[in-house]
This record gives C-alpha cells, sequence and structure tokens, in this order.
C-alpha cells in the first residue's frame, strides 16, 4: 500500500518508503548473519518530495551587431547571457553533524581509544539528532542555479580568388551551484564556482586555399599534371582547460570532519600558479603545473577552504591540415583525388589533466610526488594517405 496526496503544486509521496512499503532482500544468507545484512533492520533512507515544485527554467538574453568590412568577409561580435534558475539537487534533511564522531556522547564505551585524532564512536544511526533511526533524508529541492556569460566573435571570408575562411572565438563564463551542503551556513558560498562545462576561452579557425598554378600560368601541361589543381584546407581549434579541484587522502584514515555526511576539500593557503618549480626531476618532463604548497591538509574538525573547481587544467591548441589534388580522367564526372591528412600537424604536446590527488600521511606531508605533474596527451601526429576515384 502507498499513500499519494496532491495538493495543489504540493505532492507528498511514501510510494515504497518504510514504513508503508519496505522489502528488504537477503541473498544466500543463513539465521546467523540474517540479521546484519545491509537494509534488512534500518537504518532506511528516504528520498522525499515536499511542498511546492518550482519549475526549472533557462532565460537566455543575447545581442548581436554584424558588419560587412569589405572584400567579401563579414564580422559577427554577439553577447549572449543563459541563466539558470530552480536547477535540481538533493537537500539531506537528516545529515550527521560537524564533529558528532568526537562528541562525548557518540563515543563507543566499549572500544579503547588508540587514536584520540579518530576515536571509536557509535554507528552513524546514533549520531544524526534531527530523525535518529533513519539514515540519509533526501528531499527533492530546485534552489539550484547557473550563467553563463559569453563574448562571441565570429569572421567568415566567402570564396574568392580560390580563399575562403572563418574564425570563431568565444570568451565567456560558465558558473553554477548545483549541490547542497546542509552543514554550512552558506551554500552559496561553499558550492557556487565555475561548472565543469565551463572554458574561458575557445576558438577555432577553418580554411580553404585553391594553389596557385604554375603549370597553366606557363602553358605547361608536364608542370600542370604534378603542380596544378591542389588544395590546402585545415581547421585549427584551440581551448582553455577543464575545471577542477584538487583532492587529497590520508595514509591513517583520518577522520577530518567528524562527520559521516561530509568530506573535507583540501586547504588553500597560497597561489598555485605562483613560484612554480621548474624542471622538477622524476616528474614526467620534468614540467610541474603548479605549487604544491599552494595546499594543504584540514584540520580535524573542519571542512577545508578549497571552493569549487578552484583551478584550471592546461590549454591546448591543434592543427589539422589536408592537402589534395584532383586529377581529371579525360570526362568532367571522371577524376582521381589524391588526400594527404595530418593530425596534429606539428606534433606539438597537448596534454589533457594534471596530477592533483596529495596523499598526506600522518604528519599532514604530502607523499604524493608525482604531484603537480602533467598527465595524459591528445596524441601525436598521424598522417592518413586517401586515393578515391570518381566515375
Amino acid at each position: 500500500m502507498y499513500y499519494d496526496r496532491l495538493d495543489g503544486n504540493q505532492v507528498y509521496s511514501m510510494s515504497g518508503q518504510p514504513p508503508v512499503g519496505y522489502q528488504p532482500t537477503a541473498y544466500y544468507g543463513n539465521i546467523t548473519n540474517l540479521a546484519s545484512a545491509g537494509g534488512l533492520i534500518g537504518p532506511p533512507g528516504l528520498t522525499m518530495w515536499s511542498g511546492k515544485t518550482a519549475i526549472p527554467q533557462n532565460r537566455s538574453v543575447s545581442l548581436s551587431v554584424q558588419q560587412n568590412i569589405g572584400w567579401g568577409t563579414v564580422l559577427d561580435v554577439s553577447y549572449q547571457l543563459n541563466q539558470g534558475i530552480h536547477r535540481y539537487y538533493l537537500r539531506n534533511l537528516n545529515a550527521i553533524p560537524l564533529g558528532a564522531d568526537f562528541a562525548a556522547q557518540y563515543l563507543d564505551p566499549t572500544t579503547a581509544i588508540s587514536n584520540p585524532q579518530n576515536p571509536p564512536h557509535l554507528p552513524a544511526a546514533f549520531e544524526r539528532p534531527n530523525y535518529p533511526g533513519f539514515g540519509d533524508i533526501n528531499q527533492h529541492d530546485f534552489g539550484g542555479r547557473s550563467n553563463y556569460n559569453g563574448l562571441q566573435i565570429a569572421v567568415n571570408h566567402r570564396l574568392q580568388h580560390g580563399l575562403t575562411f572563418g574564425f570563431s572565438f568565444a570568451w565567456s563564463r560558465f558558473m553554477s551551484v548545483t549541490s547542497f551542503d546542509p552543514l554550512v551556513p552558506n551554500n552559496n558560498a561553499r558550492n557556487y564556482g565555475p561548472n565543469g562545462a565551463d572554458r574561458r576561452f575557445i576558438g577555432g579557425i577553418n580554411y580553404s586555399y585553391d594553389l596557385p598554378k604554375p603549370g597553366q600560368m606557363l602553358h605547361s601541361k608536364v608542370l600542370g599534371a604534378v603542380a596544378d589543381n591542389w588544395t590546402l584546407s585545415g581547421i585549427t581549434t584551440f581551448s582553455s582547460g577543464a575545471p577542477f579541484t584538487p583532492s587529497f587522502s590520508t595514509t591513517n584514515g583520518l577522520d577530518i570532519t567528524g562527520s559521516g555526511s561530509e568530506g573535507a576539500r583540501i586547504n588553500v593557503v597560497g597561489n598555485p600558479f605562483a613560484n612554480v618549480p621548474q624542471g622538477t626531476p622524476g616528474l614526467p618532463h620534468g614540467v610541474m603545473y603548479f605549487n604544491p604548497n599552494a595546499f594543504a591538509e584540514p584540520a580535524v574538525g573542519t571542512i577545508g577552504t578549497a571552493g569549487v573547481n578552484v583551478m584550471y587544467g592546461p590549454s591546448f591548441i591543434n592543427w589539422d591540415m589536408t592537402l589534395g589534388k584532383r586529377i581529371p580522367l579525360g570526362r568532367e564526372s571522371r577524376s582521381l583525388t589524391l588526400r594527404v591528412e595530418a593530425f596534429n600537424v606539428f606534433n606539438h604536446v597537448q596534454f589533457t589533466g594534471v596530477n592533483s590527488s596529495f596523499i598526506f600521511n600522518a604528519a599532514g606531508v604530502n607523499t604524493n610526488s608525482n604531484i603537480g605533474a602533467l598527465t595524459g596527451e591528445r596524441g601525436p601526429r598521424v598522417v592518413a594517405l586517401e586515393l578515391r576515384a570518381a566515375f
């Protein structure tokens, strides 16, 4: 059985939720371990709807100016604003308070304290002050928001004298808060930051050029058979890196926050891009991307100072080019096409990630010797040959 009530915009649902509907399942058990099967006797977790449900919305504003600047070229400059409101996230109404693991009333009296920084404590179900006997109670909420602001520039040149090209560039910022932290007084201050899709700048250039025909100009069929009818084309793309937040772990399993509902973020104690060590021995390519001394292990009982996506990974610029020649075979409908394609034609190393996982020992010292190293790359130069017949 279940009970649903629809009242205007208010929906209350206990469909499939304890205690009305609760169906734990244990496989391959026996009487001695049946009671310890996960979820059999609690504490259960709930997901619920409550109150008025807002409708997620996107609001867009754009302003564009186009101008013919001559020589068959058009310039387009535009501003784009996209604002998202009532974005969806879950709000935990039964979170374990910060420091609960260290509180005297939750210490386990049956276990000796061997590590004062991580004392034995009662199970999490006993540390939830709002609704004891339950696990996480997640409420569907629509308090998230996002905003995108971008300056976009495009230049397009129509085909003239064998040349056509286009250029596009966007300088933008995409910010959002799409998660809720019940253990901080100001959720926006904690979780508002660059969206994972944010790229501060991104652009591209495309072009195609019919190379001069020396055989035709010199009236030489032999020279024309080799040097005429070549076309050079290509695409150049460039972009800033993806945002990320350095993570950390501890070698001794230190309980930082004292709450099973909240994990700590790393502390930011300086400018990560200042005083970056150069020529670091042992690191791939001898390059360190950021200064690891700008980060530190958070103190026990805190949640760390790092925000969301506080750093940006490596940018890239990539050149792909094609050189092609059309060879007529008597009739206009018959021809051979020879193409040489090169991806990453200049064979630049283009990194895709950064080793940003700190490992702190009991003294709070990072033990990851590769921290800050550039990792992964977009691949070396690849050359492809193609011969195609059309008839």
